[in-house]
């Protein structure tokens, strides 16, 4: 019963057992009830139609002259094989449907006389009894008929209810042949359709399963259109996801050890160069020394792009958020890569929105635009430009970081925020670096929940951007 499978199925044949319990109650245990009334407010409601017309004339004998009003009344005995009698209020038959004479019969007793004499005296009557010779069920009604606000007589009427013991027998007979039929086609449609439900929910946990010892290329197969199909769907682009992240990471580990090892080893050559060889000549151990720093500053900026990734990832990393002027950042990015020794720079454009102040973390916002314009070096020559440009918008600043590199290709546009992610080959090379620096900037946007985006072409450079509101 654990299984869901087994569920299903028992949930469906219980199901089944109910509806032929109500089909049994209905149509057995309640089916006399149901007809002795249906039968008795038919007849009810046809007597009641005759008393009114009868009214209408205003007068008994004249009534019964309507050859349309006995020709209904014949109808309706017929049809219900029901004795009608008509008496006036001097207790005088004037019609019968089963005998003749004019004069109310004496032997007239029983529920046929009470119901008379209730229909005389202004009262309905309304009784069932049992035939005393054949034993069947006997329906006795008695109504009075007013005219001029004074009863004038009666209607009294009596019918046999058809026995329905012999209907139930049959339908009790059929009833178990249906149990059976129902019975069968009910286990055949649940283990089928049990089957159809839970193969999907099997399909999608084996495939969970093969996810979870690492392996992601397995794929499931178009399950229609309902919530099956959407989870497989769903399934399907995490396992995407799941091996286009494996690779990634294999990538990085690939990139990392590379940027690493690369350091490391200049780092150890110069060293044992400046222990062994430099010996007292300064400015070669000067020169060995500066390559020893730069390389150490390098290996420390990996290591701290891998540990601001981690922050931002884990969600320990919060806000200082504060007023600060976009441009003053600026130039103390264009500061650091002088005092760097750097020869590249950048230019800003005007715009109105330079000199007011938005809200953010100043910190995190710096790394952002340093990462965007180390990324524009990287990808641009040093006889093109980078240019910043700052743009006022109704209630934010939006701050675009511009190259005339050769762009970043279709493919790589929606993953190039994503950790670990290195661009496609664009023009003659592949691009640089750990893959780890718009990452962080996602990260750090996502955090302040602001805008931002790149837009690119190849041949035509790219646009990487961001917002934040005025103070």
């Amino acid at each position: 019963m654990k299984s869901i499978r087994m569920r299903l199925w028992s949930g469906m044949m219980f199901l089944c057992a109910i509806v032929i319990l109500l089909i049994f109650l209905f149509q057995i245990v309640f089916l006399d009830k149901f007809y002795t009334q249906m039968e008795i407010n038919k007849v009810e409601k046809n007597i009641r139609e005759i008393v009114s017309q009868i009214e209408d004339y205003q007068d008994m004998n004249t009534a019964l002259k309507a050859s349309d009003l006995t020709e209904k009344i014949d109808q309706i005995s017929y049809d219900k094989n029901m004795e009608v009698q008509i008496v006036t209020s001097d207790e005088k038959l004037i019609y019968n449907t089963t005998k003749s004479g004019n004069k109310m019969p004496g032997m007239m007793q029983g529920e046929i006389t009470n119901s008379i004499i209730f229909g005389l005296k202004g009262e309905e009557y309304k009784n069932q009894t049992i035939h005393r010779r054949f034993g069947n069920k006997i329906v006795v009604m008695g109504l009075p008929v007013y005219m001029g606000g004074e009863v004038k007589g009666a209607v009294a009427l009596s019918f046999p209810l058809a026995s329905v013991e012999d209907t139930a027998d049959i339908l009790k007979k059929q009833l178990i042949i249906i149990t059976f039929v129902i019975l069968a086609v009910s286990i055949i449609m649940s283990s089928l359709m049990s089957k159809k439900f839970t193969k999907p929910i099997l399909l999608i946990s084996e495939t969970a399963e093969i996810y979870s010892h690492g392996e992601f290329e397995k794929r499931l197969p178009d399950l229609g259109e309902d919530e099956t199909g959407q989870l497989a769907r769903r399934m399907n682009q995490m396992g995407e996801a799941l091996s286009r992240n494996e690779m990634l990471k294999r990538e990085l580990i690939s990139n990392v050890s590379h940027e690493l090892r690369t350091p490391l080893t200049i780092i150890r050559g110069y060293a044992e160069a400046l222990r062994d060889i430099s010996g007292d000549d300064i400015e070669k151990r000067n020169k060995q020394l500066g390559v020893i720093i730069e390389q150490s500053k390098r290996l420390g900026s990996i290591v701290e792009d891998m540990l601001s990734l981690s922050k931002l990832q884990s969600g320990t990393e919060s806000l200082k958020v504060e007023e600060f002027l976009v441009e003053g950042i600026l130039e103390d990015i264009r500061m650091m890569y002088c005092v760097n020794n750097e020869k590249r720079t950048f230019i800003i454009s005007e715009s109105e929105g330079k000199n007011r102040n938005v809200i953010g973390d100043k910190r995190k916002i710096e790394q952002v635009l340093y990462n965007f314009i180390s990324n524009a070096f990287v990808h641009t020559s040093s006889e093109n430009m980078v240019e910043v440009r700052l743009i006022e918008l109704s209630d934010a600043m939006r701050v675009e970081v511009r190259d005339n590199g050769p762009g970043i290709l279709k493919a790589d546009i929606d993953h190039i925020f994503e950790r670990y992610y290195k661009g496609s080959k664009t023009g003659d090379r592949f691009a640089s670096g750990s893959g780890l620096g718009l990452a962080i900037v996602k990260g750090i946007m996502e955090l302040h929940k602001a805008p931002y985006g790149v837009e690119s072409e190849p041949g035509n450079g790219t646009i990487f951007w961001f917002e934040l509101p005025f103070s």
